[in-house]
């Protein structure tokens, strides 16, 4: 999403159409089969799952596949779930319609949903929480000024919402000592990684792969980022060193793979792919083995988010 207006990646566009479309009821779970992923990495996994009528709500799974809990119950799309460190509050975006798009907390067993933004024709969207837990960043993208985007903070109560730095940039995810920023930005018809200091100064290039990279993050000890890229072809899973050295591809299938997220111990990932036939959530080993199928949905699981079970 850049002034050249470039294409954006197809595992992106279905994210974000199912976004636009991002489960409003339980999609049949009575009739889901039980997933066959290994156990492994602890936590407890947050997602998104869409319906047939076009909404979608937030879900929880432990990494066994077992303990499947539904979340929310709002109207609209309910997509992007990251919980906060203390375990209460998931923060996540909806939205009504396709021009405005609105960041909301919710506690993390679905009561007290809170809106945090209400700005026309922008879109506000994938929320991540700041390690102390006091400041939310987010995308803040304008579909009807050539999908510009831009990375803002706000306050968990809604409050000091404000653009971070000049670059434009996408995806934002926190350092574990909440100093730095990982993010995506344009540069010419490429989206590259980049960082910068969490006051916007000192935006760094991180990947010089001329391709279209999304959803890059740090592991929880900062050592490696993971990120979808479509370097290759088509859209893949990769990890590198956090200085952007010693590229490994993981995923490797005519299927779309990505958005990637570490398990919070960083020995194992989850990820989106659509090898059978619709978007479910999956696990590997961080080395790209051992993967299997997580979730089994009548429709689509995206934008999954693994945290440490409180």
């Amino acid at each position: 999403m850049k002034t050249s207006a470039p294409v954006i990646s197809t595992l992106l566009v279905a994210v974000l159409a199912l976004a636009v479309g991002c489960l409003s009821t339980v999609a049949k779970k009575d009739s889901e089969k039980t997933p066959s992923a290994s156990t492994g990495g602890g936590g407890i996994i947050a997602y998104s799952v869409t319906s047939k009528n076009v909404t979608n709500q937030l879900f929880t799974i432990k990494a066994n596949g077992s303990g499947k809990r539904q979340i929310t119950n709002v109207a609209g799309r309910a997509c992007g779930p990251d919980l906060s460190p203390d375990g209460s509050k998931f923060a996540y975006y909806n939205h009504f319609n396709e021009l405005s798009w609105s960041l909301f907390t919710v506690d993390s067993n679905g009561d007290n949903p809170v809106q945090l933004t209400d700005v026309q024709n922008v879109w506000d969207a994938r929320p991540r929480w700041s390690p102390e837990g006091k400041k939310i960043a987010f995308c803040r993208t304008y579909p009807q000024d050539n999908y510009r985007e831009e990375i803002w903070v706000i306050d968990p109560d809604g409050i000091n919402a404000h653009r971070v730095g000049t670059i434009n940039g996408n995806c934002p995810f926190w350092s574990k000592d909440g100093e730095r920023l990982l993010f995506t930005s344009w540069v010419g018809s490429a989206n590259e990684i980049f960082e910068m200091n969490a006051d916007g100064s000192n935006p760094t290039q991180l990947t010089n792969l001329k391709s279209e990279i999304y959803w890059p993050q740090w592991s929880p000890d900062n050592s490696r980022n993971v990120f979808q890229s479509n370097k290759d072809g088509d859209e893949e899973i990769y990890v590198m060193q956090s200085d952007g050295t010693n590229i490994t591809q993981l995923t490797q299938n005519t299927a779309e793979d990505g958005d990637a997220d570490w398990s919070p111990d960083g020995t194992r990932l989850v990820f989106v792919s659509k090898r059978d036939g619709h978007y479910e959530l999956y696990l590997m080993n961080a080395d790209g083995t051992g993967q299997a199928r997580l979730t089994s949905t009548v429709l689509h699981a995206i934008q999954p988010d693994w945290k440490p079970a409180k």
